[in-house]
């Protein structure tokens, strides 16, 4: 049993007859009708051996069905196989776009699988590849599926392969192009048809559904006809053309749609008749449109007009396509008067135009020729008159005016005369034309006009003739003029001599005359007569009559049962003759009857009878009767014997037999004798020498009856036998299913399903023993009992498979076994099976759990695993479920599941919200399940600072002194805890873009008043909320200024006369404008206090010129600053009097000018005096010995202007220093100086190690250099976080897959690096998160550079500004400096972009650090940001260094000097060779741990102890090595001085080599470095 194919079997018959077929209810369960007409059966029943199967065909249009002999399946138990194939292709043909099926199906057990490839590669089945029941199916074929298939089949007892090959065509399809034809009467058109799906086809063109031929004006091109190309086409030949293809039995075409328009010349324009005078020029013009071009000609009075003469003739072609003639006359004659005719001609017609010209001149008639005219037709005849004037134009016949009856038209405008219907006696003869030239002068001319006369033939008609006859048909011409030439044609073409016709011709008459009629004497027959005048014929045909013959007569003959058979009969005959069949049943007297022709007994087209299947009750007599009307019918009779096959008659279909004893089985037989009888086992014949089978037959009356014998029966006999009857005209066969009975084969039981408490059961039947299942027995017992202990349950129904025993113990083992009942009796037991149920969940909780909060986000949990009696198994891990106990909190228990680890467990619970109180329960779990929950337990998370800022926070100014400000409180789950306050931090936003003192308030309440400040100052202002935990987050920034007040006095006044009449006044704005200036006021008085005059000047101007004035005489001046609050307090009060000779004085103040680099910058110096005064200017040179001014240099870049500014171009740093602007005249001079400051980028900041700690770095950092300008955060400072080479191994790097997170301390300008297992929630505005893999692997041996960018915004982030860190040193504790404070100059601010760079090290070695870099050797082809680190290692000898500190002030002030010296003496080459003694060594936190000292030299190797924290070290730097002594340059020692100190410039005066002016200057190669022990934070870095 399995899956059965059987061909050609498409309906399976049972006992009653049912069929299967696509209409059945069994369709689409386990019978498939295969696209080949298979029959498939899958998943094949024992009863399914119980039918006969016949195929039965019906043809899709006549309905005719045909029927197969009957066939029986063989169902035999399933035994192991190798596949072999049922059902297979060698090729499959397919049309694209169609659904193709390739069959590939196996009988084999195990059921095989199955595997396709196409081309030897594996095919991917989806989309349109889908693998069937069958097969392959692939839908929507397309010609790249063409090629070689290949279905593997294969079980672990052997493989199959069915190859074949697919071959995909595309359907035929002709397409003709182009696909839109207009064209024209007369043009040409070409049509091409191309053809896919075939390359050797037959084509053909039809025009409106008539075949196309070559001809005269059609060509068909190409290798297989495809273009087909028309010339001079006409009207008639526009419609729709086809182009039909045939291949085979496909067939296609296209056609298009062919339209011509009427391209019949047309005149658009043409000349008029008019009269012209004697050398007159004459143009005419004809303007005709057609297409194709039509071609012009001219005639005059219809003879045709040469080029040449006196006649131009020119032709041109417009741009719509017309065709434009001209034909001139330069100096026109008489003769060149008549009637001028324009012609047009092309192939789709012609059109003409005429019009008469007259030449003023003597009249006179052309010469005429004669005319010949056709009787029955209409002539012209012309009179061509020239010259002009004339009066008239008039005809005369015989002196008869004309016209005299109604076929006579005279046209007295152009002398034509028009006659109708030409009569020979009546219009023919001589006409005249006269000419009335003057009223008593006329002229004439005649012509003479001859009428010929047409044959006329009298018809004539054949009458009906029989083949052998006589025939005489004359064709006689009655009328016409002599003489006639009389010809004949048969079929258009001339009559063949073969044809043995003769033609007698006598005169007017022609006889056509045929001795001996015959078939090939059959057509038109035309006789066509000939005179001068015109040709004329009549058509008649000729058709000759045979009567019916036989070609084949019918003859007796044999028909075979159930086979065709064909009755052989033909004729022929002229009409075609009628064939009729008749038949008498029987072998008696014929009695002949018209037969009733259906769908199996049908007329063939030559005549003959088909019977399609021959039953008996067709044995008779048939005749054959043959007609056509044309001499007696012919007919003729035979006799149509039926012949009958062997057929088995009875036989029994299924017998049964119990095993070990006797069984006959008979089958009978009936046919033409004699008939065999075989017997066959399954396709194996049976023969007497077989033991157990014995065949016997005999005869009773007409049939055959053969009966076989086994004894004894056996398993092995359960089958099909076979009874084969056979005689000489077919073979029969019936099938008999034989069915041994026996008790059954055990089952085979496996496990479906197994559970803590139940185990179910599923079995495959065996072998039933031929007889049905009556039920199943189940045994089960404990592994270790005995079976007479097992408990049973009997009688399982038979229709189950599966059973489920239940109340067992969780993880107990069981033995389980079967068996199986006919109604022959029990089977043997079934395999034994054991199980082992499984496990169930733990029936009790955790124990001894406890909570512990260690943050104020995280829970340490522990507990102890439950019971052992009741874990039901192997605990496995827990689930935690916690929640938030407090008011409105979750009631939803978040879940952890976590393994176990013992049976005493703890776990951390992170992320929790802050300052909350939480739930917890704990469960376990096994294989099982999860078990019961332990009780809730409660507990709060530790305080915290709290996560948001004030809201709401507003801020209004009150006075110009004071601010009022008022937030909202926060709730109590941004708290974070119990609030203990409110922080307000607030600072100026100085005029001048720096920031004043940081200052903070703290208070309880929602609202602060904030007095004491800066008068219409622009504040900062910041709240933030604190807990017991520390401070929350700041709010974001708001900005608000005190109110205006009045202004102070200005910071300066000079007045100065520039005439007698007329001083200056200028002045400088108020240190404390308190406020928006509306306005400067300038008073002056004579005496002083009484103002004799005031002036207003705008708020932006800083000078007045006050005129007017009385010579010599003195004023007070004084100037007074406008707020909108009011006038502020005066200005100095200074004197001035107007001169005549005023000396020279610069209303232009003394003072510093501030400029960014390479910006331009113009130093003003305004002169007055009288004269005016002249104005140069100086700079002081770089010496320090006084007096070393020197004039400005004027060039590109530099130039003084007329109002006496110095203006410098792009300044550079070399341009800082003190200008001078010296002004004079004859009565006096004066002078200010200018301090130029030029802003550069500032230096890199000092960075040092704090504080470290397992899991941090805090770092500090100096600012340096600020290049003139405080640092105001909008450049971005890298820092480089480098891990030391000793302070982790490589194995410790590859363990630990940590994550570095970076905390950058604004406020205390500090860097936190920190390293942590896992992140917590990342800190606000100041934190970077990177991991390892920015840092390289540990196994590099080459340094890498892995960079993150932090950007922070600068003064507007919510951060706050950056506390003052100018004095901040290495040595000192943060937190000491937080409140440090420095002059406006000292002021910094950043905003700082890190980059973090991890090198993986290499080697183990030292790294000195510091803020100041030594350059490396570099090794050929490395890279320049390679370098490595090295890091002070700690002594353990901590005593002997703590004794040998020094003041952190002063290792600071000396620290700055020498770092400053080194860097500005640039000693990049000799500090590559120095070496560094290590003397001193502490901790920079506030601790006084001192480390030890040592010697490095960059060339040494050193090693040491893994430190704990890096520090700050005192050193001393030694001379370089002899051999480099020559490499070093001279340099100054650096003189230590305090950082608050200030330098006195002529202290020590330089030489212009810059050297110190210290008569113990060293020389090259002696010196050391006296004075520069000091404490620095140093870095080196050395070459690999």
């Amino acid at each position: 049993r399995g899956d059965r194919q059987t061909d050609r079997q498409t309906e399976r018959k049972s006992q009653a007859g049912s069929a299967l077929s696509a209409r059945s209810p069994m369709w689409g369960s386990r019978f498939l009708i295969t696209s080949t007409g298979a029959l498939y059966i899958k998943d094949v029943q024992n009863e399914d051996g119980l039918y006969n199967y016949r195929c039965i065909t019906r043809h899709r249009y006549t309905g005719e069905t045909r029927q197969s002999n009957s066939a029986r399946l063989f169902v035999s138990d399933p035994a192991n196989s190798a596949p072999s194939i049922l059902d297979g292709f060698d090729h499959r043909k397919a049309m694209a776009g169609q659904r193709v099926e390739l069959p590939c199906k196996a009988l084999g057990h195990p059921e095989p699988d199955y595997r396709w490839l196409k081309d030897n590669m594996p095919l991917e089945l989806s989309g349109r590849f889908q693998k069937t029941v069958t097969g392959l199916l692939i839908e929507n074929t397309r010609p790249s599926d063409s090629g070689s298939y290949v279905c593997e089949v294969s079980n672990r007892y052997g493989t199959a392969k069915v190859i074949g090959r697919l071959y995909v065509k595309q359907p035929l399809k002709a397409t003709i192009s182009p696909r839109k034809v207009k064209s024209s009467v007369g043009s040409q058109v070409s049509l091409s048809c191309s053809v896919t799906g075939s390359e050797d086809q037959e084509l053909s063109w039809y025009r409106n559904g008539e075949i196309l031929n070559p001809g005269k004006n059609v060509r068909i091109t190409g290798i297989n006809h495809e273009n087909l190309i028309m010339d001079h086409m006409v009207k008639s030949d526009g419609g729709a053309y086809q182009c039909f293809v045939r291949k085979d039995k496909l067939s296609a075409q296209d056609y298009v749609q062919v339209v011509l328009e009427d391209g019949t010349p047309k005149i658009i324009s043409a000349f008029s008749e008019k009269v012209v005078s004697p050398a007159e020029p004459v143009s005419l013009m004809c303007n005709v449109k057609g297409t194709p071009l039509p071609t012009i000609t001219w005639t005059l009075d219809d003879d045709p007009i040469l080029k040449g003469g006196s006649h131009r003739i020119s032709q041109m072609i417009t741009s719509e396509g017309n065709v434009v003639s001209y034909l001139n006359i330069s100096s026109s004659q008489v003769r060149d008067g008549g009637v001028y005719r324009c012609t047009a001609n092309n192939s789709a017609g012609v059109v003409l135009y005429q019009a008469r010209i007259n030449v003023r001149g003597p009249a006179s008639i052309r010469p005429m020729k004669n005319i010949t005219a056709i009787a029955g037709r209409d002539t012209y005849i012309h009179c061509r008159v020239i010259g002009y004037p004339y009066y008239s134009i008039k005809w005369y016949k015989n002196s008869n005016l004309l016209p005299f009856n109604h076929r006579q038209v005279a046209f007295e405008n152009n002398g034509t005369l028009k006659l109708s219907d030409v009569q020979k006696e009546v219009d023919e003869g001589e006409y005249t034309c006269n000419v009335l030239v003057q009223p008593q002068l006329s002229t004439s001319q005649s012509v003479h006009v001859t009428v010929k006369v047409p044959p006329f033939i009298q018809p004539f008609e054949f009458p009906r003739f029989s083949i052998g006859q006589r025939v005489f048909i004359p064709c006689v011409v009655v009328s016409g003029d002599l003489p006639i030439t009389i010809t004949w044609q048969k079929d258009g073409r001339p009559i063949p001599a073969s044809l043995g016709v003769t033609i007698d011709n006598i005169d007017f008459t022609s006889s056509l005359r045929i001795s001996n009629l015959s078939l090939m004497h059959n057509g038109n027959y035309t006789c066509i007569a000939r005179n001068e005048a015109a040709a004329v014929e009549h058509q008649s045909q000729l058709i000759v009559r045979v009567p019916p013959k036989f070609v084949v007569q019918p003859r007796d003959q044999d028909g075979i049962y159930g086979k065709a058979v064909i009755l052989n009969c033909s004729a022929e005959g002229y009409p075609v003759p009628t064939i009729v069949w008749k038949f008498s049943k029987g072998a008696g007297v014929p009695q002949f009857q018209p037969i009733a022709l259906n769908g199996r007994i049908q007329v063939l087209s030559n005549g003959s009878l088909l019977i399609k299947h021959v039953v008996e009750e067709d044995s008779g007599y048939y005749l054959c009767k043959v007609s056509n009307d044309v001499g007696a019918d012919v007919s003729k009779s035979m006799y149509l014997t039926v012949k009958i096959p062997a057929m088995i008659t009875s036989y029994p279909n299924t017998t049964l037999a119990t095993q070990g004893q006797k069984k006959e089985m008979s089958c009978a037989a009936h046919g033409e004798k004699p008939i065999i009888v075989r017997w066959e086992k399954e396709d194996r014949i049976i023969n007497p020498e077989m033991a157990r089978y014995l065949v016997s037959t005999k005869e009773v009356g007409e049939e055959v009856i053969s009966t076989l014998q086994i004894l004894p029966t056996v398993r092995e006999d359960s089958g099909f036998f076979s009874c084969h009857a056979i005689n000489s005209y077919g073979e029969d066969r019936g099938i008999i299913q034989l069915t041994v009975q026996e008790p059954p084969d055990p089952p085979e039981i496996e496990i479906k399903d197994v559970k803590a408490r139940t185990i179910t059961l599923r079995w495959t039947m065996g072998f039933d023993g031929n007889s049905p299942i009556t039920g199943y027995d189940i045994e089960c017992k404990n592994k270790s009992d005995s079976w007479d202990s097992a408990q049973r349950t009997k009688d399982v129904s038979p229709q189950l498979n599966s059973a489920t025993i239940i109340d067992i113990h969780p993880s107990s083992t069981y033995s389980i076994r079967m068996y199986a009942k006919n109604r022959i009796g029990k089977s043997e037991p079934s395999n034994e099976l054991s199980i082992t149920a499984d496990e169930a969940a733990p029936d009790g909780p955790p124990q001894e759990v406890h909570l512990e909060p260690i943050s104020s986000q995280s829970i340490r949990v522990t507990w102890k695993a439950p019971k052992k009696h009741l874990q039901n198994g192997i605990i496995r891990g827990y689930q935690i479920g916690y929640r938030e106990y407090s008011t409105g909190g979750n009631f939803q228990f978040n879940i952890i599941s976590i393994d176990t680890t013992g049976d005493s467990e703890i776990y951390t619970l992170d992320n929790l919200n802050k300052f909350t109180q939480y739930g917890l329960v704990v469960q376990a779990c096994n294989r099982a399940g999860t078990g019961p929950s332990s009780q809730e337990i409660i507990t709060t998370t530790l305080e915290d600072v709290p996560s948001y800022p004030p809201e709401n926070v507003q801020a209004i100014a009150t006075s110009p002194e004071s601010i009022s400000i008022s937030w909202s409180t926060l709730s109590k789950e941004a708290l974070n805890g119990i609030l203990q306050g409110f922080r307000v931090i607030y600072w100026a936003n100085l005029m001048d873009g720096e920031l004043g003192e940081i200052k903070n308030v703290t208070t309880t309440q929602p609202s602060l008043e904030l007095d004491g400040l800066e008068k219409y100052t622009n504040y900062s202002i910041q709240v933030l909320a604190f807990t017991r935990a520390g401070d929350g987050v700041r709010s974001e920034q708001i900005f608000t200024r005190t109110k205006e007040d009045v202004p102070g006095p200005p910071a300066g006044v000079k007045a100065a006369a520039a005439s007698a009449s007329m001083v200056f006044v200028s002045w400088l704005p108020p240190l404390k404008l308190n406020g928006i200036i509306r306005k400067y006021t300038v008073f002056c008085s004579h005496p002083y206090p009484t103002v004799s005059c005031e002036f207003e000047a705008s708020p932006d101007s800083f000078s007045y010129r006050i005129p007017n004035l009385s010579r010599n005489r003195q004023y007070s001046v004084w100037v007074v600053a406008v707020t909108s609050a009011g006038r502020g307090n005066s200005s100095e009060i200074i004197t001035v009097e107007p001169l005549a000779k005023a000396p020279a004085r610069i209303l232009t103040f003394s003072g510093t000018v501030t400029t960014p680099w390479m910006k331009d910058i113009a130093l003003p110096c305004k002169a007055v005096g009288d004269p005016s005064p002249a104005v140069k200017w100086m700079k002081d040179s770089t010496s320090d010995i006084p007096g070393w001014d020197y004039l400005v240099t004027v060039d590109g870049r530099r130039s003084v202007f007329s109002n006496g500014s110095f203006v410098i171009r792009t300044v550079k740093a070399e341009d800082s220093g003190y200008y001078s602007c010296i002004a004079n005249n004859n009565w006096g001079s004066d002078e200010i100086i200018l301090n130029l400051q030029v802003q550069v980028p500032p230096d890199q900041p000092r960075l040092t190690v704090s504080k470290t700690t397992s899991s941090s770095i805090t770092l500090s950092w100096l600012p340096g250099d600020n290049g003139g300008s405080s640092i105001r955060g909008n450049k971005q400072h890298p820092l480089s976080c480098i891990p030391s080479k000793n302070t982790r191994t490589s194995d410790t790097l590859s363990k630990q897959q940590q994550t570095l997170r970076m905390h950058i301390d604004i406020p205390r300008a500090q860097l936190l690096i920190e390293e942590r297992d896992t992140m917590e929630t990342i800190d606000d505005r100041s934190t970077v998160l990177l991991t390892d893999a920015d840092f390289g692997e540990a196994a590099k041996q080459k340094s890498l550079t892995v960079t993150h960018t932090v950007h922070y915004q600068s003064v507007s982030q919510a951060t706050g500004p950056l506390v003052d860190v100018s004095d901040a040193r290495p040595g000192t504790n943060p937190t000491t400096r937080r409140n440090a404070k420095a002059g406006p100059t000292a002021r910094n601010r950043y905003a700082s972009q890190w980059t973090l760079n991890r090198p993986h090290p290499t080697i183990s070695a030292h790294t000195l650090t510091t803020d100041w870099r030594l350059p490396t050797p570099r090794a050929a082809g490395s890279m320049d940001k390679e370098s490595d680190s090295y890091s002070v290692s700690p002594s353990q000898d901590t005593d002997r260094a703590r004794s040998s500190m020094v003041s952190t002030e002063s290792a600071s002030s000396t620290y700055e000097e020498l770092a400053r010296a080194y860097e500005h003496a640039k000693m990049e080459e000799q500090l590559r060779h120095a070496k560094f003694t290590i003397t001193e060594c502490f901790i920079s936190d506030t601790s006084s741990e001192q480390l030890t000292a040592g010697t490095n030299e960059y060339t040494d190797s050193l090693t040491s102890s893994t430190p704990s924290e890096s520090g700050i070290c005192r050193f001393t730097a030694s001379p370089p090595k002899p051999q480099d002594g020559g490499r070093v340059m001279n340099m100054a020692v650096p003189k230590a001085h305090r950082p608050g100190e200030k330098r006195n410039q002529s202290e020590s005066p330089r030489s212009p080599d810059g050297r110190e002016g210290d008569p113990t200057m060293l020389s090259e190669g002696e010196r050391s470095y006296q004075g520069a022990s000091a404490w620095a934070l140093v870095s080196l870095s050395y070459p690999k």
